[in-house]
């Protein structure tokens, strides 16, 4: 529009002000730290349960302090089983059966390895422990390699019965995927909400043609009032979404649609169309665009005055 004559200063100033963006702290909060946590998550449940079933590896609780600080009580540790007894090496951890009439398992580390004429033998050591174990293994004493473990995981493995691992599993994999979905959609909520207020938000043009019909003060007093009224209208629509009431809803968005329209502010104008015309639920969602762009086209029609 044309700037021959002087302006009227809009009587709020918070329209001129640039867009509040987010804290650090926030941001972490809301974005950084649930996606954090869902990978983590995701990766507890693959490393305690996915990865051991799919490698045909097994799930042990380590039931002494032995092994700490390396392997700490109460850990989940997953062994592997050993195809080749041969390339054990000193420092390996291993679980093993000590005793063939006792169904006790060992964890511990391979401190020293002797050939004998039935093959390797092996002393272990936990690596709390002050001396050696008692006894030298071999390849039909070991069960398995440590491949890695999971502190305090062990705690609730041994607490669950067979059953319960199984329906609790399926609840949590059934939550985690879930909460997953939720994030995704949640993404594509924000990215849609910033593509509202992208690009021209105001026809410079129908406001050229408004001035050349009305004149120039009346086209900056009509301006200034959509402005000045905006809050309000737009705490109108949120009121009659809350409330549930349709006429009022039908009124309130072709108050603020219809003077949109006039302005050249079509893409307000049509977000308030989609409220008038969704159910409640939908109109919900809809508020939120709707306040960042009448937000943004505030902002747009105090430059174009």
């Amino acid at each position: 529009m044309s700037t021959a004559t002087a302006t009227v200063t809009p009587a709020r100033h918070r329209v001129e002000q640039a867009p509040r963006r987010p804290g650090v702290v926030r941001t972490l909060v809301t974005r950084v730290l649930p996606g954090a946590l869902l990978i983590a998550l995701l990766t507890l449940l693959g490393a305690l349960i996915l990865v051991p079933r799919l490698l045909g590896w097994a799930p042990l609780t380590v039931l002494s302090g032995s092994m700490e600080p390396t392997i700490p009580t109460g850990s989940q540790v997953v062994i592997s089983p050993v195809t080749d007894v041969g390339s054990l090496e000193v420092g390996d951890v291993v679980t093993v059966m000590p005793y063939p009439d006792d169904p006790t398992l060992v964890t511990h580390r391979i401190v020293e390895r002797s050939e004998t004429p039935a093959g390797p033998a092996f002393t272990t050591q936990g690596d709390a422990n002050d001396v050696v174990d008692p006894w030298e293994v071999t390849e039909t004493q070991v069960r398995g390699e440590v491949r890695y473990w999971v502190p305090a995981a062990g705690y609730v493995a041994t607490a669950l019965s067979g059953h319960t691992k199984a329906i609790g599993t399926a609840v949590i994999a059934a939550a985690l995927f879930g909460y997953a979905a939720l994030q995704m959609v949640r993404a594509g909520r924000e990215r849609r909400s910033e593509d509202v207020v992208a690009g021209p938000l105001v026809d410079r043009a129908r406001l050229t043609r408004l001035e050349d019909e009305v004149g120039h003060e009346a086209a900056v007093e009509m301006v200034e009032r959509f402005v000045d009224m905006l809050p309000t209208r737009v705490a109108r629509l949120h009121e009659a979404v809350t409330a549930g009431e349709a006429p009022e809803l039908r009124d309130a968005a072709l108050s603020l649609g219809g003077t949109a329209s006039m302005l050249g502010a079509d893409r307000l104008a049509a977000v308030a169309a989609t409220c008038r015309a969704a159910d409640a639920a939908m109109a919900r969602e809809v508020l939120a665009e709707l306040d960042r762009l009448a937000e943004a086209t505030e902002r747009e029609l105090v430059a174009a005055r």
